[in-house]
């Protein structure tokens, strides 16, 4: 517990690290032991599982409690946090008037939680109007967005933000300019627009600038900023694909992880394929090149979770052990190796056991 907590402290305001944190099952540790920092116990105790529990943006990180209200901590320069400042916080704060949580969700730095009953409330950045409001100013109180009532799911970056809409449906809003709202234009929208040629919907994740979707039956579909082919289409050009596209090699998919110009699928089995932006290692198939189509993660054939963020990404094994690979500049692989400065193959996360859940 040491390890994820030095982790967490020295990782949270390095722009070029995944944060990553788990809710960890090891049965020494429970809620009564005295030594167990507060905001995990509180995790652990929770009998009624928030999904996703855990969020993690740019520079910080949010929780849902087992009382189902919030708590964030780190940068708040954009109000973050939820807590009406803008004052950074190295110990968890709570978002105000958020309670009966059952989700939280974060963008580079904003942060939205789903409410049980239906509505969501977001804080934070709004640059681009990606809550759907129509101004861009950023929110220091948590605020109950009106577009987003009974959406399914939510996936926010740092100038967009998806819903999944109860018929299965996606609605985007924030910068459309790589036509990242899949619209089949690259126009912004301050309001939620529909997403076309998409229906059946059952996951969605946005990157920097492009999103993926698996619908019913494991296929996914991308659209968005395509230049170092991250839409999986099979090349670079057009730059842009303005439309949700399928793709080929991933039609088993039950899990997205989107870095920021790299994607990668999770599939049926416990293999994992990604495509995109691959100079850091990120494709983690043994190279440093761009791939345009899904290539194997070698290595991997039992995962059961996967995360990416920047140039980096991880997944949780069946044994509930931890594999990274990509950018290892500010020790985001966690394999305690500082000459290390990538792998494009998986490494082993030092110190992590019984892991389920990684962001």
């Amino acid at each position: 517990m040491n390890i994820l907590m030095s982790f967490i402290h020295q990782n949270i305001k390095s722009s070029m690290a995944l944060i990553v944190l788990l809710v960890l099952l090891s049965p020494t540790i429970t809620s009564a032991n005295p030594a167990l920092p507060p905001i995990i116990a509180l995790l652990l105790a929770d009998g009624e599982a928030a999904s996703p529990a855990l969020a993690v943006g740019r520079h910080h990180a949010c929780a849902v409690l087992k009382d189902h209200t919030v708590r964030c901590w780190g940068d708040n320069q954009e109000g973050q946090l939820g807590n009406n400042t803008e004052v950074d916080s190295d110990t968890p704060v709570v978002a105000i008037g958020v309670t009966d949580a059952v989700a939280v969700y974060a963008g580079y730095d904003s942060t939205c939680a789903k409410i049980r009953d239906g509505s969501v409330k977001c804080w934070g950045d709004n640059n681009n109007s990606l809550f759907g409001l129509d101004n861009s100013d950023d929110i220091l109180l948590p605020l109950t967005i009106p577009g987003l009532e009974d959406s399914v799911s939510l996936s926010v970056h740092q100038a967009f933000m998806c819903q999944i809409r109860p018929d299965k449906t996606v609605q985007c809003a924030g910068n459309g300019s790589n036509g990242s709202l899949g619209t089949g234009t690259e126009n912004n929208s301050s309001v939620f627009v529909p997403a076309i040629n998409l229906a059946n919907v059952v996951a969605i994740e946005a990157g920097r600038g492009h999103a993926c979707a698996i619908v019913d039956g494991g296929g996914v579909k991308c659209w968005g900023a395509n230049s170092q082919g991250e839409t999986g289409i099979g090349n670079n050009n057009p730059n842009e694909v303005l439309t949700p596209t399928a793709i080929g090699g991933v039609g088993s998919a039950k899990q997205l992880a989107l870095g920021d110009d790299f994607s990668c699928a999770l599939l049926e089995g416990g293999s994992i394929r990604c495509w995109g932006d691959g100079n850091s290692g990120q494709i983690g198939n043994g190279t440093e090149e761009d791939a345009f189509t899904p290539q194997d993660v070698l290595g991997i054939s039992d995962a059961k979770s996967i995360a990416a963020d920047r140039d980096t990404a991880c997944a949780i094994l069946a044994d509930k052990s931890m594999r990274c690979w990509g950018r290892n500049g500010n020790g985001q692989l966690a394999n305690q190796d500082p000459t290390l400065s990538l792998s494009s193959l998986p490494v082993v996360a030092a110190g992590f056991s019984h892991a389920r859940e990684v962001g």
